[in-house]
């Protein structure tokens, strides 16, 4: 699906329900913003892939002209010329197409290269420009390099027809992930988190190199006044001028960015405005506060965030190197917040602050669980090797002369496969009590008040409760009873 949407009201303007029947791969719009460009998706199956130019704003959902393409090298990334909706660029990873739109249709020519051509190898294409007023053109590589495409005489080609006539390292030893045009600059940025500004004779007007947000995944302007020169002001001021823009970083990191930011003389003015700070890896850990609008997320980024969900901002970050987070949990109260690791590490911090209390490496693998007694006097833990550790807030060593802690009392490998749950419930003397679930289908009942740190873990009971079905969680169910309260799972 198509949809063209009016950037100032956020509604839809115009959606083409199947531009291609294999799915949309790239896309642009002309500077215009009359006519779209789309690149179908790879079929699989050997058909050919397909470019489509559309004129959007007539009232037929159909393309103006399409065309199959045929160079051998499946296209992933499409741009129009900033100075002519009728030319346009596309390149694969080893191949770059120039297109361009007459009487007849879409015209192409694909230019031979071979790494024999520079006497160097050349990375992979990742994406291409036509550079407006030339008969130039661009394509950034995997290397950081860039490929200058130009018309040149001889014999054999047309005069019209354009050859790979320069390489230049503009980020050495590292990948360009967005090149793009502004004015007369090519804004070039990549993996080693750098942004760089040149002419297009490629040398150098400014940088950008202290970001210190990691690799950049792409680039964007803020909109720029309609017939500004900014390369002109440039030169005339000494400094650079250009419109704002922001990054954004693979350490899922959006930072705003200004011309300013080039004249600062310390480093740690030069780094930008954090707008955003995301998750770079997937999240493992979630856990709601019980009286406040907050939530806390971990996962294998290694970072720790705690939101408020009201205000939809991150209020407190913790970064923790080199643990990779897998469960959290509050407790009843909130005071408490309990990290687990996936190296068997176990934090407790303090839930308002996410200052550490008390850290514990008691399980050798990943902590796939964590609860807390209704009370706050106890937490357990169940980790990937199907042991069951329990913690009590005690006086250390039993000695009701020093202050209370948290104290770990042992763990018990109670279950012979992998643990799906732990819960914490109240007995019907108001006493707090602790049951595992596992794959084996056993639940397992332990007895908190006579397990310790001298005696160990202490099991009231273990039930088989079921014969085919695998258990996957539990839960306390409370109920009247002809005895008074009854108390099951």
């Amino acid at each position: 699906m198509l949809i063209i949407w009016d950037s100032y009201t956020a509604l839809p303007v115009k959606t083409i329900a199947r531009p291609h029947a294999t799915g949309v791969t790239a896309m642009d719009i002309s500077l215009d913003g009359k006519h779209i460009v789309t690149l179908s998706r790879d079929p699989g199956d050997g058909a050919a892939q397909v470019i489509s130019l559309w004129s959007w704003m007539t009232d037929t959902d159909e393309p103006a002209v399409s065309a199959e393409v045929v160079v051998g090298d499946f296209q992933y990334a499409v741009r129009f010329a900033l100075d002519d909706p009728n030319q346009l660029v596309s390149n694969g990873a080893k191949r770059v197409v120039f297109w361009a739109l007459d009487e007849e249709g879409l015209q192409y020519y694909s230019p031979p290269m071979s790494q024999r051509d520079f006497k160097q190898v050349v990375g992979d294409f990742t994406v291409s420009h036509l550079l407006p007023g030339t008969a130039r053109a661009i394509s950034a590589t995997t290397d950081g390099d860039v490929i200058l495409w130009d018309q040149v005489i001889l014999p054999e080609v047309s005069s019209q027809d354009r050859r790979a006539i320069k390489v230049v390292k503009t980020h050495p030893g590292a990948s360009l992930s967005y090149v793009s045009i502004l004015d007369e600059f090519i804004v070039t940025a990549g993996s080693d988190g750098h942004v760089r500004f040149f002419d297009f004779e490629f040398r150098v007007v400014a940088w950008f190199e202290d970001l210190d947000a990691g690799p950049i995944q792409s680039l964007s302007f803020a909109r720029s006044v309609p017939g500004a020169r900014y390369s002109e002001q440039t030169a005339a001021a000494g400094t650079l001028k250009c419109p704002d823009f922001i990054v954004a970083t693979l350490n899922a990191l959006v930072i705003g960015c200004s011309a300013a930011l080039f004249d600062e003389l310390d480093e740690a003015d030069r780094r930008g405005t954090l707008l955003v700070q995301g998750n770079d890896a997937a999240v493992h850990g979630l856990a709601l506060h019980p009286s406040l609008p907050r939530f806390a997320i971990s996962g294998f980024s290694g970072t720790l965030q705690l939101w408020d969900y009201d205000e939809r901002r991150i209020l407190l970050m913790r970064l923790f190197d080199r643990l990779l987070g897998s469960t959290l949990a509050f407790d009843s109260k909130g005071k408490y917040l309990a990290a687990g690791f996936t190296n068997g590490a176990l934090k407790v911090l303090d839930g308002m602050t996410l200052e550490e209390v008390s850290h514990f490496r008691v399980s050798k693998d990943m902590i796939s669980k964590i609860g807390f007694s209704p009370d706050t006097q106890y937490f357990a833990t169940a980790d990937v090797e199907n042991c069951v550790a329990i913690y009590k807030w005690a006086p250390k060593d039993d000695d009701e002369s020093k202050p209370k802690e948290w104290v770990y009392l042992g763990k018990h490998n109670a279950h012979y496969k992998p643990i799906t749950d732990i819960q914490f419930g109240i007995s019907p003397t108001g006493q707090p009590e602790l049951v595992s679930i596992g794959q084996d289908r056993t639940i397992v009942a332990y007895d908190l008040s006579r397990s310790s740190v001298t005696g160990g873990i202490v099991l009231k009971s273990s039930v088989k409760v079921e014969q085919l079905a695998v258990p996957t969680a539990c839960m306390w169910h409370k109920h009247g009873g002809v005895c008074g309260v009854d108390h099951s799972v």
